[in-house]
C-alpha cells in the first residue's frame, strides 16, 4: 500500500487543493472525519467559509505525518502473535510538491 499524503497540484498554471488533489489520500480522511467529529460536538455542520485554509491545513499535517513515518521506518517493527518481529517498509507519493 502507497501512503498518500495528499498535496496541491497544478491547473491551469496556478496551485490548487480541490478535491482531485486529495482523492484517495490521508489528508482527505482526516478532512472527513474532521467534519463529522465537529458536527456530532457542535450539533450543526462546520461552515465551508474557510474549506481552502482547512484543507491546506490538513495536508500539511497528513504530509507530516507519512514524511516523519517514511525517514523514520526503520524504526518502525512489527510483532506476530507468536513474538517475531518484522520490519516495515513504507512507500509514499507525496504528490506534485518537492
Amino acid at each position: 500500500m502507497t501512503l498518500k499524503p495528499g498535496a496541491p497540484r497544478v491547473l491551469d498554471g496556478k496551485w490548487v487543493l480541490d478535491d482531485d488533489a486529495v482523492a484517495g489520500s490521508m489528508a482527505l480522511e482526516i478532512e472527513e472525519q474532521f467534519k463529522a467529529v465537529y458536527e456530532h460536538v457542535k450539533g450543526e455542520e462546520m461552515s465551508l467559509d474557510n474549506e481552502e485554509d482547512l484543507r491546506i491545513l490538513l495536508v500539511a499535517i497528513a504530509r507530516g505525518v507519512v514524511m516523519h513515518l517514511q525517514e523514520n521506518q526503520a524504526g518502525i517493527n512489527t510483532a506476530t502473535v507468536s513474538g517475531h518481529m518484522h520490519g516495515v517498509s513504507l512507500t509514499v507519493d507525496p504528490g506534485d510538491l518537492p
